[in-house]
Protein backbone atom coordinates (compact mmCIF):
# COMPACT_ATOMS: atom_id res chain seq x y z
CA UNK A 1 0.00 0.00 0.00
CA UNK A 2 1.33 2.96 -0.81
CA UNK A 3 1.48 6.31 1.10
CA UNK A 4 -0.22 9.67 0.26
CA UNK A 5 -0.03 12.76 0.96
CA UNK A 6 -2.81 14.99 0.95
CA UNK A 7 -3.09 19.04 1.11
CA UNK A 8 -5.19 20.12 4.18
CA UNK A 9 -6.65 23.59 3.37
CA UNK A 10 -8.44 24.73 6.29
CA UNK A 11 -10.79 28.02 5.95
CA UNK A 12 -11.53 30.00 9.32
CA UNK A 13 -13.40 33.38 9.74
CA UNK A 14 -11.85 35.48 12.37
CA UNK A 15 -13.65 37.48 14.57
CA UNK A 16 -12.00 40.96 13.91
CA UNK A 17 -10.60 43.31 16.84
CA UNK A 18 -8.93 46.08 15.20
CA UNK A 19 -10.62 47.46 12.49
CA UNK A 20 -8.07 49.26 11.14
CA UNK A 21 -8.28 47.70 7.46
CA UNK A 22 -11.05 48.00 5.88
CA UNK A 23 -10.67 46.69 2.15
CA UNK A 24 -11.07 43.15 1.14
CA UNK A 25 -7.12 42.43 1.03
CA UNK A 26 -5.54 39.33 -0.17
CA UNK A 27 -2.69 38.17 1.62
CA UNK A 28 0.18 35.87 1.52
CA UNK A 29 2.10 34.92 4.52
CA UNK A 30 5.05 33.02 3.36
CA UNK A 31 8.37 32.13 4.68
CA UNK A 32 10.45 28.80 3.43
CA UNK A 33 11.70 29.14 7.07
CA UNK A 34 9.92 26.39 9.76
CA UNK A 35 9.35 28.69 13.15
CA UNK A 36 9.21 32.11 11.29
CA UNK A 37 5.78 32.56 13.13
CA UNK A 38 3.47 32.72 10.05
CA UNK A 39 0.58 31.00 11.54
CA UNK A 40 1.08 33.09 15.54
CA UNK A 41 1.44 36.36 13.13
CA UNK A 42 -1.88 35.35 11.06
CA UNK A 43 -4.07 35.00 14.01
CA UNK A 44 -2.56 37.60 16.31
CA UNK A 45 -1.17 40.18 14.20
CA UNK A 46 -2.75 40.50 10.61
CA UNK A 47 -6.28 38.86 10.58
CA UNK A 48 -7.23 41.03 13.53
CA UNK A 49 -6.55 43.80 11.42
CA UNK A 50 -9.19 44.05 9.46
CA UNK A 51 -13.11 46.02 10.27
CA UNK A 52 -14.78 42.59 8.63
CA UNK A 53 -13.65 39.55 9.72
CA UNK A 54 -11.46 37.74 7.25
CA UNK A 55 -11.21 33.89 6.30
CA UNK A 56 -8.02 32.16 7.04
CA UNK A 57 -7.09 29.83 4.64
CA UNK A 58 -3.93 27.25 6.26
CA UNK A 59 -1.89 25.08 3.74
CA UNK A 60 -0.35 22.05 5.45
CA UNK A 61 0.82 18.88 3.73
CA UNK A 62 -0.18 16.15 5.91
CA UNK A 63 1.61 12.67 5.53
CA UNK A 64 -0.68 9.36 5.93
CA UNK A 65 1.63 6.56 6.29
CA UNK A 66 2.00 2.87 4.71
CA UNK A 67 4.04 0.12 3.91
CA UNK A 68 6.05 1.86 1.40
CA UNK A 69 7.27 5.13 3.67
CA UNK A 70 5.82 8.46 3.55
CA UNK A 71 6.18 10.61 0.75
CA UNK A 72 5.41 14.12 0.60
CA UNK A 73 3.48 16.19 -2.57
CA UNK A 74 1.44 18.36 -2.72
CA UNK A 75 -0.56 19.33 -6.33
CA UNK A 76 -0.79 22.33 -8.36
CA UNK A 77 -4.68 21.02 -8.45
CA UNK A 78 -4.96 21.31 -4.91
CA UNK A 79 -3.99 25.15 -4.33
CA UNK A 80 -6.12 25.70 -7.03
CA UNK A 81 -8.92 25.18 -4.41
CA UNK A 82 -6.79 27.95 -2.71
CA UNK A 83 -7.29 29.79 -5.47
CA UNK A 84 -10.63 29.62 -6.30
CA UNK A 85 -11.62 30.57 -2.98
CA UNK A 86 -9.79 33.91 -3.01
CA UNK A 87 -11.16 34.81 -6.09
CA UNK A 88 -14.50 34.00 -4.89
CA UNK A 89 -14.45 35.46 -1.33
CA UNK A 90 -15.12 39.59 -1.29
CA UNK A 91 -14.33 39.72 2.57
CA UNK A 92 -10.38 40.05 3.21
CA UNK A 93 -8.88 36.46 3.17
CA UNK A 94 -5.41 35.26 4.17
CA UNK A 95 -3.55 32.37 2.73
CA UNK A 96 -1.26 31.05 5.80
CA UNK A 97 1.44 28.86 4.07
CA UNK A 98 2.99 26.10 6.33
CA UNK A 99 7.10 25.53 5.67
CA UNK A 100 5.93 22.07 4.36
CA UNK A 101 4.09 23.17 1.47
CA UNK A 102 5.77 26.23 0.38
CA UNK A 103 7.83 24.98 -2.30
CA UNK A 104 5.07 23.01 -3.80
CA UNK A 105 3.07 26.21 -3.57
CA UNK A 106 5.49 28.34 -5.12
CA UNK A 107 5.84 25.87 -7.77
CA UNK A 108 1.91 26.36 -8.76
CA UNK A 109 1.92 29.70 -8.40
CA UNK A 110 4.70 29.68 -11.52
CA UNK A 111 1.79 28.09 -13.71
CA UNK A 112 -0.56 30.60 -12.92
CA UNK A 113 1.41 33.16 -14.86
CA UNK A 114 -0.02 36.69 -12.89
CA UNK A 115 -2.21 35.41 -10.79
CA UNK A 116 0.43 36.79 -8.13
CA UNK A 117 -0.79 40.23 -9.28
CA UNK A 118 -4.26 39.48 -7.40
CA UNK A 119 -2.24 39.10 -4.42
CA UNK A 120 -2.00 42.49 -2.36
CA UNK A 121 0.45 41.59 0.32
CA UNK A 122 2.83 38.84 1.01
CA UNK A 123 4.26 39.17 4.27
CA UNK A 124 7.39 37.96 5.63
CA UNK A 125 7.75 37.15 9.20
CA UNK A 126 11.36 35.88 9.92
CA UNK A 127 13.13 35.69 13.44
CA UNK A 128 17.37 36.83 13.93
CA UNK A 129 18.15 33.24 13.90
CA UNK A 130 21.30 32.79 11.26
CA UNK A 131 19.56 30.14 9.04
CA UNK A 132 15.86 32.11 9.10
CA UNK A 133 17.26 34.91 8.25
CA UNK A 134 19.15 32.63 5.21
CA UNK A 135 16.01 31.31 4.44
CA UNK A 136 14.38 34.39 4.31
CA UNK A 137 16.42 36.10 1.69
CA UNK A 138 15.48 32.63 -0.89
CA UNK A 139 12.02 33.34 -0.10
CA UNK A 140 12.52 37.18 -0.86
CA UNK A 141 14.41 36.75 -4.23
CA UNK A 142 11.91 34.09 -5.27
CA UNK A 143 9.05 36.14 -5.21
CA UNK A 144 10.60 38.55 -7.15
CA UNK A 145 11.54 35.69 -9.79
CA UNK A 146 7.94 34.95 -10.23
CA UNK A 147 7.18 39.07 -10.92
CA UNK A 148 5.63 39.92 -7.50
CA UNK A 149 5.86 43.46 -7.17
CA UNK A 150 8.59 44.70 -4.66
CA UNK A 151 5.81 47.10 -3.01
CA UNK A 152 3.66 44.24 -2.55
CA UNK A 153 6.47 42.37 -0.03
CA UNK A 154 6.35 42.83 3.36
CA UNK A 155 8.86 41.56 5.99
CA UNK A 156 8.87 41.36 9.54
CA UNK A 157 11.39 41.55 12.35
CA UNK A 158 9.48 38.46 14.47
CA UNK A 159 10.64 36.70 17.50
CA UNK A 160 13.22 40.03 18.60
CA UNK A 161 14.46 39.61 22.17
CA UNK A 162 17.35 41.76 21.87
CA UNK A 163 16.31 45.23 20.65
CA UNK A 164 20.36 46.58 21.09
CA UNK A 165 21.25 44.07 18.32
CA UNK A 166 17.74 44.06 16.50
CA UNK A 167 19.76 46.78 13.49
CA UNK A 168 23.08 43.81 13.37
CA UNK A 169 20.49 40.82 13.61
CA UNK A 170 18.71 42.09 10.47
CA UNK A 171 21.13 43.88 8.58
CA UNK A 172 21.32 41.52 5.71
CA UNK A 173 17.63 41.72 5.07
CA UNK A 174 17.49 45.51 5.97
CA UNK A 175 20.30 45.96 2.88
CA UNK A 176 18.34 43.54 0.65
CA UNK A 177 14.83 45.14 1.16
CA UNK A 178 15.91 48.79 0.86
CA UNK A 179 17.72 48.05 -2.37
CA UNK A 180 15.15 46.20 -4.21
CA UNK A 181 11.99 48.50 -3.10
CA UNK A 182 10.45 45.89 -0.04
CA UNK A 183 9.10 47.14 2.74
CA UNK A 184 11.05 45.99 5.93
CA UNK A 185 8.59 47.07 9.08
CA UNK A 186 10.57 48.95 11.35
CA UNK A 187 8.97 48.24 14.22
CA UNK A 188 9.90 44.70 15.81
CA UNK A 189 7.23 41.97 17.14
CA UNK A 190 9.39 40.88 20.52
CA UNK A 191 9.28 37.58 21.55
CA UNK A 192 7.03 36.68 24.73
CA UNK A 193 5.68 33.17 25.81
CA UNK A 194 2.27 34.52 25.68
CA UNK A 195 2.76 33.29 22.18
CA UNK A 196 3.63 29.75 22.81
CA UNK A 197 1.54 28.90 26.17
CA UNK A 198 -1.93 29.30 23.70
CA UNK A 199 -0.28 28.35 19.90
CA UNK A 200 -2.64 25.23 20.44
CA UNK A 201 -5.22 26.72 22.12
CA UNK A 202 -7.56 27.74 19.20
CA UNK A 203 -10.16 28.97 21.67
CA UNK A 204 -7.76 31.64 23.54
CA UNK A 205 -8.34 33.78 20.54
CA UNK A 206 -6.02 36.35 19.59
CA UNK A 207 -4.17 38.49 22.76
CA UNK A 208 -6.95 40.85 21.69
CA UNK A 209 -9.54 38.43 23.04
CA UNK A 210 -7.18 37.48 25.56
CA UNK A 211 -7.06 41.23 26.60
CA UNK A 212 -10.71 41.99 25.93
CA UNK A 213 -11.53 39.18 28.80
CA UNK A 214 -13.80 40.18 31.55
CA UNK A 215 -14.02 36.99 33.18
CA UNK A 216 -13.45 38.10 37.51
CA UNK A 217 -10.75 35.64 37.53
CA UNK A 218 -9.87 37.13 41.33
CA UNK A 219 -13.21 35.64 42.17
CA UNK A 220 -12.52 32.49 40.14
CA UNK A 221 -9.06 32.36 42.07
CA UNK A 222 -10.79 32.45 45.67
CA UNK A 223 -14.04 29.97 44.41
CA UNK A 224 -11.30 27.60 43.64
CA UNK A 225 -9.36 28.32 46.58
CA UNK A 226 -12.70 27.79 49.14
CA UNK A 227 -13.32 24.75 47.45
CA UNK A 228 -9.72 22.86 47.29
CA UNK A 229 -9.44 22.96 43.80
CA UNK A 230 -5.77 23.40 43.24
CA UNK A 231 -6.25 22.38 39.62
CA UNK A 232 -8.72 25.63 39.13
CA UNK A 233 -7.14 27.52 41.35
CA UNK A 234 -4.05 27.54 38.99
CA UNK A 235 -5.82 27.84 36.08
CA UNK A 236 -7.64 30.60 36.88
CA UNK A 237 -4.36 31.95 38.36
CA UNK A 238 -2.75 31.52 34.51
CA UNK A 239 -5.18 33.10 32.71
CA UNK A 240 -5.61 35.79 34.96
CA UNK A 241 -1.24 36.36 34.44
CA UNK A 242 -1.96 35.90 30.59
CA UNK A 243 -4.40 38.86 30.33
CA UNK A 244 -1.73 40.80 31.90
CA UNK A 245 0.52 39.47 29.72
CA UNK A 246 -1.76 40.55 26.49
CA UNK A 247 -1.50 44.40 27.37
CA UNK A 248 2.03 44.50 26.43
CA UNK A 249 1.63 42.18 23.48
CA UNK A 250 -1.34 44.36 22.19
CA UNK A 251 0.45 47.29 22.54
CA UNK A 252 3.66 45.93 20.51
CA UNK A 253 1.17 44.21 17.76
CA UNK A 254 -0.49 47.92 17.36
CA UNK A 255 2.19 49.33 16.90
CA UNK A 256 3.45 47.29 14.03
CA UNK A 257 0.17 46.80 12.71
CA UNK A 258 0.25 50.23 11.85
CA UNK A 259 3.55 50.61 10.31
CA UNK A 260 2.54 47.11 7.96
CA UNK A 261 -0.72 48.97 6.75
CA UNK A 262 0.15 52.56 6.46
CA UNK A 263 -1.06 53.91 3.13
CA UNK A 264 -3.49 50.88 2.93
Amino acid sequence: MKNTTATKVTATPVVATSGLVNKPLRIFVVNYAGGAGKTTLTRHLIAPSFAVAPVVLSIESLNSTGASGATKQVKAKDFLEVVGLMLRNTTPTIVDVGASSIEKVRDALRTLGKFHEKVDMFVVPTSPDVRQISDTLNTLKDLLEMGVSPSKIHVLKNKVHDVDTMDADFASIGSFCSSLGMHLVDRPILELELYSQVFFDETAGSVGDIMADETDFEALIAQSHAAGDVAGEQSAAAAYIRRYASEGAVSNLAKVRAELFAGV
